[in-house]
């Protein structure tokens, strides 16, 4: 091989190695997508401005208003968290946190441990996988690690790696469907508007049509074997680093058969030197002053005031536990400002009507 077929060759596999990378962020989720938006957020953040960043799925991104809590406490708490998101994400997901951002505190949904390796979708693998940086490292083994853990149960999950590795695998198609833009082909990253708080067309003041009451029990119920063998080795890597790992079990009519083996995990936890918020008791729900009916949208997720109790309950823990710094009027964090001008803007029009009632 000559010295000029040599760079020849270098230079196809540079330009074939960018082409990749390049076809691989374009087909994937839409920039418009909720998830993918979260994410987008997150990486816009300046280095080393987050206090604490709350990782979990619709439990905490519908449950934890960030804006509403810099705008009470000063405090920026990014809620890096998609629907349906298995709790074996989070170690990678702190991981790629850290490699921007310092957090004194990372808070951890627990309502993940009421379902056990048999429960799983597609859908709840990409949310995460898709909506990270392409080349990142943690997303490689955060893919790894949750199809590890769900291979051990029973499902119809596609355990092929590389159909997660290279998202054009999947979403080759989507240039011929109704949600390609060319914002997708220009690589724009549209970043969620309010701190990874998720304000869709039901979570503003939409309210049940029939309350479901929480059966709360002490009772506990054995996790499988293979996920208190996952909590296990999430504790094991929370006793690594250095930040404080709060966990949280935010509120919702849970069932009986629901609450036992969260309790169970709960227990793990405390029992290993962790802090639990839990939201499931009825000492909690008087705290909060919730209401079954007027302050959720579903069954399972908070309305805008059901999300704004939640916040503060969960607030007023971390500030009776952690010097937590008020950023407020700081120009350095002008962007949760703006952030919470959105929240209140988006719900304007319900807010009035609930004035007026």
């Amino acid at each position: 091989m000559t010295i000029k077929e040599f760079f020849r060759g270098l230079i196809f596999l540079i330009i074939g190695f960018f082409l990749l990378v390049y076809l691989n962020n374009v087909f994937t989720l839409a920039d418009s997508n909720e998830s993918r938006q979260i994410f987008n957020g997150f990486y816009a953040e300046k280095e080393d401005t987050l206090d604490g960043v709350y990782i979990g799925a619709s439990s905490a991104n519908r449950f934890f208003a960030s804006p509403y809590a810099f705008e009470k406490s000063g405090a920026a708490i990014y809620t890096l968290a998609v629907p349906s998101e298995p709790f074996v994400y989070n170690q990678f997901l702190m991981e790629e946190t850290m490699k921007t951002q310092d957090p004194k505190l990372f808070l951890i949904e627990m309502r993940w441990f009421k379902r056990t390796e048999d429960y799983v979708g597609e859908a709840h693998v990409r949310n995460v996988c898709d909506s990270m940086r392409f080349l990142s490292l943690n997303r490689i083994k955060g893919i790894n690690a949750v199809l590890g853990y769900y291979a051990k149960g029973e499902n119809d999950l596609d355990y092929e790696k590389l159909n997660y590795y290279f998202p054009v695998v999947k979403y080759h198609g989507r240039w011929q469907a109704d949600d390609f833009y060319k914002e997708d082909l220009l690589l724009t990253r549209t970043p969620q508007k309010t701190k990874g708080f998720c304000m869709s067309g039901t979570n503003t003041f939409k309210q049940v049509d029939t309350a479901l009451f929480p059966a709360y029990t002490q009772e506990l119920e054995p996790l499988t074997d293979v996920t208190e063998e996952c909590l296990d080795d999430f504790l094991d890597y929370c006793d690594s680093i250095t930040a404080n790992v709060v966990f949280v079990l935010s509120p919702f009519p849970v069932m009986e058969e629901d609450l036992k083996p969260l309790n169970q995990a709960m227990k793990i936890v405390t029992d290993r030197g962790y802090q639990v918020i839990n939201c499931c008791t009825e000492e909690a729900e008087k705290a909060m002053d919730i209401h079954w009916k007027y302050d959720f949208y579903d069954e399972k997720h908070v309305n805008i005031q059901g999300a704004e109790k939640f916040t503060d309950y969960v607030m007023l823990h971390l500030q009776e536990s952690y010097d937590m710094v008020d950023h407020r009027g700081d120009p350095a964090y002008k962007s949760w400002e703006e952030a919470y001008d959105a929240y209140v803007d988006f719900s304007a029009e319900d807010r009035k009507k609930m004035e007026h009632d």
